[in-house]
């Protein structure tokens, strides 16, 4: 045994329900740390590896909900695009536009009857991603501030 080891320790008695002491032990075993150990990391506001893991998930939802309205407004653009590039076949070669007009109509229409779905839609996803998105900025914005005090104080 070295000094570090033999150094005077304090034990401390903790009064749990038996599934609060079981989820201490599961959680310390999971980090591979004794229960000691992870209590006083707690303590002193150290995260976790699965802490970590857990607000980088947090994380990549923040990025996914943020990304969901651009990727609905892309697709509207690529529709655009899809629709204008139809529409431009007739002046380049008229007489492949003709002989194949009714089905270039077709999609002209199937084009334009799905961004007249998608706008409303995206309107709709706007709303209803906006309260789970403010309520993961004030859990990812707490835990930062969690992360933040140990160091300052």
């Amino acid at each position: 045994m070295n000094a570090e080891e033999r150094r005077p320790t304090e034990q401390l008695k903790l009064r749990l329900l038996p599934a609060q002491a079981e989820a201490i032990r599961a959680a310390a075993a999971a980090e591979k740390k004794t229960i000691s150990d992870y209590v006083y990391d707690l303590h002193a506001g150290r995260r976790t590896p699965t802490e970590l893991l857990q607000f980088d998930a947090l994380c990549e939802v923040d990025r996914h909900l943020a990304g969901i309205p651009e990727a609905v407004r892309k697709l509207d653009a690529d529709l655009g695009r899809l629709s204008g590039r139809l529409a431009n076949f007739f002046t380049a070669d008229p007489g492949k536009a003709m002989a194949h007009q009714s089905a270039i109509n077709e999609a002209l229409r199937a084009v334009r009857d799905l961004r007249a779905e998608v706008l409303p839609v995206l309107a709709d996803l706007q709303v209803a991603i906006a309260a789970p998105r403010d309520r993961l900025a004030e859990i990812l914005g707490a835990i930062v501030r969690r992360r933040k005090r140990p160091e300052s104080a």
